[in-house]
């Protein structure tokens, strides 16, 4: 380039592959962003929004039932029944209750949903049966059965517990067995009792048993191959001192915190 008073003194030259090439990155990077968004969006349940205002009702899942993951992305179970009548327009599985997430940042708030059948308009639609919270050190669960669509008098309660009226507490010792409390308050507890001692792993089967022992209460299978979402028989003695859905919640949280524990030895 020739000189004159009008050149600078240090020439520039303009490339254009160079602008374009940053459109480019600039592009992708954009790209990129919005398909982890959409990701995020599908796999992330909205837990809050579409859970709110659900009814109560009290919990009715039947003494023998399958439990099963619900997805392979995040938490959930499903709580379903064989059915009584099989054909092709009906599903293998029959779907009674979920166990869901209620928080996606605070671990260890479950609700159970189950499902009731409108037989006026031939649908289903769900309730909320059962709250549960885990500790801030991660050593107890609380559960809180709902009981505000039934009013009982002192008469109707008389000489009867309702295991579906009560509060419970679970508790595991250092070998990460579990300790199953309850208080009724119908029957004027004011302090948790021990009522189960709880043996074995989600994985290979799970025992619930007398306090001394001597009586089964409930038990759980090996869970079935991952590719069946770890699909598991549970059940549970009429003669239980605790709704059958219980086995369904300890399930949860035991898998909730052994997970949290495997989380926290690969970080360390």
């Amino acid at each position: 380039m020739p000189f004159n008073e009008r050149s600078p003194l240090i020439s520039y030259s303009y490339d254009e592959e160079e602008e374009i090439s940053f459109i480019q990155k600039t592009l992708t990077l954009i790209c990129f962003v919005i398909a982890l968004s959409i990701v995020v969006l599908i796999f992330v349940s909205p837990h809050n929004h579409s859970y709110s205002g659900l009814p109560s009702d009290i919990s009715s899942v039947p003494y023998h039932y399958m439990l099963s993951h619900k997805s392979y992305i995040h938490f959930g179970y499903l709580i379903e029944t064989l059915p009584i009548e099989f054909d092709d327009e009906q599903s293998e599985f029959v779907l009674l209750a979920e166990i869901v997430s209620i928080s996606p940042w605070t671990l260890g708030n479950y609700e159970v949903h189950e499902y009731r059948k409108n037989i006026t308009i031939d649908e289903t639609f769900p309730v909320k049966t059962v709250d549960s919270s885990l500790s801030f050190w991660m050593n107890d669960v609380y559960i809180s059965f709902k009981k505000d669509p039934y009013s009982f008098n002192d008469t109707d309660l008389s000489d009867v517990t309702i295991p579906e009226l009560c509060d419970y507490k679970i508790t595991w010792n250092w070998i990460f067995n579990g300790h199953l409390y309850r208080k009724c308050d119908f029957d004027n507890e004011e302090s948790y009792t021990h009522i189960s001692y709880i043996k074995g792993s989600t994985s290979w089967g799970l025992k619930f048993v007398s306090p001394d022992g001597s009586d089964i209460y409930a038990t759980t299978s090996a869970t079935d191959y991952w590719w069946n979402m770890h699909r598991r028989d549970v059940d549970v003695n009429p003669l239980a001192p605790f709704p059958p859905v219980i086995p369904a919640i300890y399930t949860a949280y035991y898998d909730t915190i052994q997970r949290n524990r495997e989380n926290n030895n690969r970080r360390n």
